[in-house]
């Protein structure tokens, strides 16, 4: 019988209530898509808009308070033996949710500049430039602000992110300020994919900071695996998904980018 992570277990029992927001969140997000195609008049097209708008902040936030209570140590071992409010509503998970929601914005606003560029839209490009930059600025101090934040609540990742994980930490602020840099020069290549890499950076570099462990300080990556038939069963579902759906998906892309498919 196959059997899941044990970190499964913990995660999901006890921060079942930010899974449950952020799951409404990704629901209502596509309803808001939906209903917006389909919305007859001008007042339904802006509550499925406010409804897509509201969504795309909460999933991201509450993803992000996840993430700050597993940072901090507030997910322990045990069924549902960690505190259902107190475990994401603290000072790491609410800074956490915060800097998820900037960074979505950031990296949205960046892509939608080089949309605008290539439906030569001027004034869309200026309006997401300023949106971009107003982002990676709030990013930014928002990141600041982590550094005294997790260094009082969440000293396992600060001790990781200042030590093993800083050349991540600083090829990420390289890779932010050179995105600024380019937009603001309104360079037409480059800033895509150093935005990606800002963000993949910090990604890493927390993966680094929290090595070994799936929750720090209780549960190592290796006593939390899985059984190894499961772990063989997502090991064959990933390989077929590279095989067959990431090239589909790659070609999507492309001829989106070169507007083949409007054409």
């Amino acid at each position: 019988m196959c059997r899941f992570s044990l970190a499964f277990t913990e995660i999901f029992s006890t921060l079942f209530i930010p899974l449950s927001l952020a799951a409404f969140g990704i629901v209502l997000r596509g309803a808001g898509f939906a209903f917006h195609r389909l919305a007859p008049g001008v007042r339904e097209r802006r509550l499925s808009q406010a409804l897509f708008g509201l969504s795309s902040l909460l999933t991201p936030f509450f993803m992000g308070t996840v993430v700050g209570a597993v940072a901090s140590g507030r997910v322990p071992l045990g069924n549902a033996e960690g505190d259902p409010v107190t475990s994401w509503l603290n000072s790491v998970s609410l800074l956490t949710g915060a800097l998820f929601v900037a960074t979505g914005a950031y990296l949205a606003a960046v892509f939608l500049v080089s949309d605008s560029r290539r439906a030569d839209d001027a004034d869309l490009e200026r309006y997401f430039t300023a949106r971009a930059l107003g982002a990676a600025v709030a990013a930014g101090a928002l990141a600041v602000a982590g550094i005294f934040v997790f260094r009082a609540d969440a000293r396992y990742i600060y001790d990781g992110l200042v030590s093993e994980g800083l050349p991540l930490v600083i090829l990420s602020g390289v890779c932010g300020i050179a995105v600024l840099a380019l937009l603001r020069r309104g360079a037409q290549r480059g800033a895509r994919v150093l935005a990606v890499g800002a963000v993949a950076a910090v990604v890493w570099a927390w993966g680094v900071a929290q090595f070994p462990y799936l929750l720090p300080q209780s549960l190592t990556i290796e006593e939390g695996a899985s059984a190894s038939e499961t772990l063989n069963e997502v090991l064959i579902v990933f390989g077929v998904a590279v095989v067959f759906v990431l090239p589909a998906l790659g070609l999507l892309y492309v001829l989106s980018q070169r507007s083949v498919l409007e054409e």
